[in-house]
C-alpha cells in the first residue's frame, strides 16, 4: 500500500508542488511525476537509519526498497503508454552517422552542420561549383539515399540531399539561403 501511495499519490503531489510555476506544462509535470528519479537517493537514506544503529532499521530499509522496487517494476514498462495518454510523447529524431568526426579546437572558428536541399529547390541539378557558395563554406560530404558521397566540384545536387558542410555562422547563413533550406 505504501508503494502505491508514493506512486500514485506523494511523488505526484511533491512533483507538482515544487514545478508548478515552470514553464512546464500540466501534462510535462504530470509526465515528470511518473518518469523522476525514483530509486538511488531512497535506498541510500534508508541505509543511514542502519549505520546509526536505530531500533527497527532493518524494517525501514526493508519498506524503502519494496516500495522503490515497486515502483520501477509499475511504472518503467507503462512509460511509452503515459506519455502517448498525456500527449508528451514525440517520435525519436533519427540521426545520421557520419563516416567522420570533426575535434573542435580554438583554433577553428567553424563547425560541421547539415543543410538539407528541399525539393523546389533552385540548386536541384546544379553542380557544385555552379552554386556560388561562399568561401567560407565546404561541402564536405553529402548523403544521398542512406550513401555518403565524397563531393567534387561537378557533383550535381539532388533534391532531399544532405549537405555536410564545414563553414562558420556567417557562411552558413549564406548557404541556406542559397539552397533554400530552413
Amino acid at each position: 500500500m505504501l508503494a502505491l501511495v508514493i506512486v500514485f499519490v506523494a511523488r505526484p503531489v511533491g512533483v507538482f508542488a515544487t514545478l508548478w510555476w515552470s514553464s512546464l506544462t500540466k501534462r510535462e509535470i504530470a509526465m515528470v511525476s511518473w518518469v523522476g528519479l525514483r530509486g538511488a537517493v531512497p535506498i541510500v537514506l534508508a541505509t543511514y537509519p542502519m549505520v546509526a544503529g536505530l531500533d527497527d532499521a532493518d524494517l525501514i530499509f526493508h519498506v524503502v526498497f519494496f516500495a522503490v522496487g515497486v515502483s520501477v517494476l509499475l511504472q518503467s514498462p507503462l512509460i511509452p503508454f503515459v506519455a502517448r495518454r498525456l500527449g508528451v510523447d514525440e517520435p525519436v529524431a533519427h540521426v545520421t552517422r557520419y563516416p567522420l568526426e570533426l575535434e573542435q579546437t580554438a583554433a577553428l572558428d567553424s563547425d560541421l552542420v547539415e543543410v538539407r536541399v528541399p525539393a523546389g529547390s533552385e540548386v536541384v541539378g546544379r553542380k557544385i561549383l555552379e552554386l556560388g557558395l561562399p568561401e567560407q563554406a565546404l561541402v564536405v560530404l553529402i548523403g544521398r539515399g542512406g550513401r555518403f558521397i565524397v563531393p567534387r566540384g561537378a557533383t550535381t545536387i539532388e533534391a532531399g540531399d544532405t549537405l555536410l558542410l564545414l563553414s562558420d555562422e556567417p557562411g552558413l547563413a549564406d548557404v541556406r539561403t542559397i539552397v533554400g533550406a530552413r
